[in-house]
């Protein structure tokens, strides 16, 4: 969930963007009832469920309406980028009004908006992506940076929602993969940010640059040195993922302000993924992302023009009050509510009034 220790020292290696090769294809698989998975399950027996279909439960210690955790997921569809085909899952609600795209935050997925998409679906279209090395999607060991994640995202909205004109809502990294699309965007409606994270103290304004997406960047051969710590920082990452992996709800009460969210179907969602063999192989890359970003946030927020709602738990151990002023700065035109009782995961730490904040957001929008 953006633990500072998940930055790890190793191999800068190449600084080049991780790019897409080709067109982009999509194959989205959607039937009438679940399927359940198997280790002998083929790609077109995904476990899907149709729109509307995902259930309802009430929290007792909240007496709020959430989703039911389904360990085999809701939808997938096929991404194919840089020659290689991933399983990239997706939660949708909601048969009508404006569409709202929801990004989770580090080591999160699509459910951990479980309070969030049953209140806006009841007004809009909703969609919780997982974004690839994450929850119910594919644990690809690539060279990820937030620029993956923002082709993820931008052709989410292309081919899955069928439009641009969506509202971003991201959580954490989910906040710099909305900024990075956002930018590539015009026609976004509307950008939340909640306890995003992202170095917003970088000077430079360097843009995203759509045209870098799709194209294969060479690799630069690493030296003996940067090997060496490359294979140190794999080394490391283990020690990490196994202690993180077996102490998730001791983690979720160092970042959740209101304890009695962190119960046992999220501890559940977020164990299970875990279990995945390539999991701690993509956890380690996942956590050199941010070295191999090169836009900046500064220059993101020179191309976006959409209206901004900062959410910010107030609480975050992390993510702390300053950086929320540092975006204002640069970006003043941005609402911004402090949540005082939440902390690093608003959505899923003090829902109510996430969810009250986000539908009159998006009623101005």
């Amino acid at each position: 969930l953006g633990s500072k220790k998940a930055t790890l020292t190793s191999s800068r290696g190449s600084q080049q963007l991780l790019r897409l090769v080709g067109t982009t294809q999509h194959t989205v698989t959607r039937r009438p009832k679940c399927i359940t998975a198997s280790a002998s399950s083929t790609q077109d027996e995904y476990p899907t469920f149709p729109i509307g279909t995902a259930g309802r439960e009430t929290c007792t210690a909240s007496g709020l309406e959430r989703l039911p955790l389904k360990e085999d997921g809701w939808n997938y569809y096929d991404w194919s980028h840089k020659g290689k085909t991933h399983k990239l899952h997706y939660i949708q609600e909601g048969d009508s009004g404006s569409p709202v795209v929801l990004i989770h935050g580090f080591g999160a997925h699509a459910y951990h908006w479980r309070y969030t998409i049953p209140a806006l679906a009841k007004k809009h279209r909703v969609y919780a992506v997982c974004l690839l090395g994450y929850g119910w999607s594919d644990k690809a060991v690539i060279k990820y940076s937030a620029e993956t994640w923002a082709t993820q995202v931008l052709e989410f909205c292309r081919n899955i929602v069928g439009t641009e004109e969506v509202t971003l809502v991201g959580n954490s990294i989910g906040g710099i993969a909305c900024l990075a699309t956002a930018s590539l965007m015009p026609a976004v409606k509307g950008v939340v940010l909640l306890n995003s994270a992202g170095n917003f103290d970088a000077e430079d304004e360097i843009p995203l640059d759509e045209s870098k997406l799709f194209v294969e960047a060479p690799e630069e051969e690493a030296s003996l040195q940067e090997q060496f710590k490359s294979l140190i920082g794999k080394l490391v990452a283990q020690v990490i993922f196994l202690s993180t992996k077996y102490r998730i709800g001791y983690f979720l009460k160092q970042v959740y302000s209101n304890q009695k969210y962190v119960d046992d179907q999220l501890v559940k969602s977020i164990f299970n993924p875990a279990c995945d063999p390539d999991a701690p192989a993509a956890f380690f890359e996942l956590s050199q992302a941010g070295q191999r970003t090169e836009f900046t946030i500064r220059g993101a927020l020179k191309q976006i023009k959409a209206p901004m709602l900062l959410l910010w738990g107030m609480q975050d151990p992390w993510m702390k009050p300053e950086r929320a002023d540092t975006i204002r700065e640069l970006y003043p035109t941005a609402e911004f509510v402090p949540l005082e009782s939440a902390g690093h995961c608003p959505q899923d730490d003090d829902p109510k009034l996430v969810n009250q904040n986000l539908l009159s957001f998006l009623d101005r929008v």
